[in-house]
């Protein structure tokens, strides 16, 4: 008889799995999850509107231009706590970058309130290094409707109101 302790694979296997669907800067879910939890969304029977936030930080260039990327992936990391905080348990992900995207389900009032509290959220100082960092944020959101079978269809939609949010 042969026993093996693998208890220490299990753990690596299930830390790979982690990052595997999640951003290593902030601790977001990642884009290939976001995509999972929404394709599992537009296919769930809810009676409630399914909504597709597409977020992209205003004025975060420079910040990294200026200060450096460790103060940028600072600025990420803050800007992804707020989210959270805002989001109040809504399905939020780093997909990349600057962008970030959160799926809630609700109404439209819930909707805009979930806006105009990140938007208020980015709008604060980031205290970096002593520093008063300031940034906003652009977003677009689109609601899945009954043409809506796909998340890229949810997603490019949200993309483009927020394409419009910046002009």
């Amino acid at each position: 008889m042969t026993i093996a302790d693998v208890s220490e694979r299990i753990a690596a296997e299930a830390e790979a799995n982690r990052l595997a669907h999640h951003d290593v800067l902030t601790a977001l879910p990642n884009r290939m999850q976001f995509y999972k939890v929404l394709t599992e969304a537009l296919n769930a029977s809810d009676e409630e509107p399914l909504f597709a936030f597409y977020l992209d930080l205003d004025g975060f260039k420079p910040v990294n231009d200026t200060f450096g990327h460790a103060a940028g992936d600072e600025v990420l990391r803050m800007v992804a706590d707020r989210l959270r905080t805002e989001a109040q348990g809504e399905m939020i992900a780093r997909l990349g970058g600057d962008e970030f995207a959160i799926l809630m389900r609700g109404d439209y009032e819930g909707a805009a309130d979930l806006a105009n509290r990140c938007i208020a959220a980015c709008e604060r100082p980031f205290d970096i290094r002593g520093l008063a960092i300031r940034i906003g944020v652009s977003i677009g959101v689109a609601t899945a409707g009954l043409n809506c079978a796909e998340g890229d269809t949810l997603l490019q939609e949200a993309d483009r109101a927020l394409y419009r949010a910046k002009t």
